[in-house]
């Protein structure tokens, strides 16, 4: 997705403990705690640990039914990708999400924020329809998180 600032601007912001708790709550989590811890000048890794509504057999969200997940990313700032992976604490064998997130520069003064991961829910008959409407809303999502960035960038 276009994004109209600098991928090095784009990369400061997102790579934030506050970013991430924000771009959570976008995605549609109840709330979201995020920290940040660096490794040198080259790698940042956020965890972020998430309360984000359960989801029903027909992959749909229960809004009064709550889950708990943790996403980790590891951020390689020179080359601006990151490797990130989301845990729910005791199914950690039957779901699976994970990916990479990425920023191309685009032009002079902007980028392109991408993404490409992989969701995978081991339950017989209803995994795969839970895992397509964690993908779809992950999708329906970009455009929020693009007006976010943008926003923030405007402050």
């Amino acid at each position: 997705m276009k994004i109209a600032a600098p991928a090095g601007d784009v990369l400061n912001l997102i790579t934030t403990a506050a970013y991430a708790e924000e771009e959570a709550v976008v995605d549609g989590a109840f709330n979201a705690k995020s920290s940040a811890e660096k490794s040198g000048d080259k790698i940042v890794k956020i965890t972020t640990e998430r309360v984000d509504p359960s989801r029903g057999p027909n992959g749909k969200p229960i809004k009064d039914k709550k889950e708990k997940s943790i996403v980790t990313s590891d951020w390689d700032i020179e080359k601006m990708r990151s490797n990130w992976s989301t845990k729910v604490p005791g199914m950690e064998k039957l779901v699976k999400i994970s990916g990479s997130t990425w920023i191309e520069a685009d032009g002079a003064g902007a980028c392109r924020l991408c993404e490409k991961g992989s969701v995978s829910i081991g339950l017989p008959l209803v995994g795969d329809i839970i895992a397509k409407g964690i993908a779809d809303d992950i999708k329906k999502g970009f455009p929020e998180k693009i007006k976010l960035i943008e926003k923030k960038l405007k402050k």
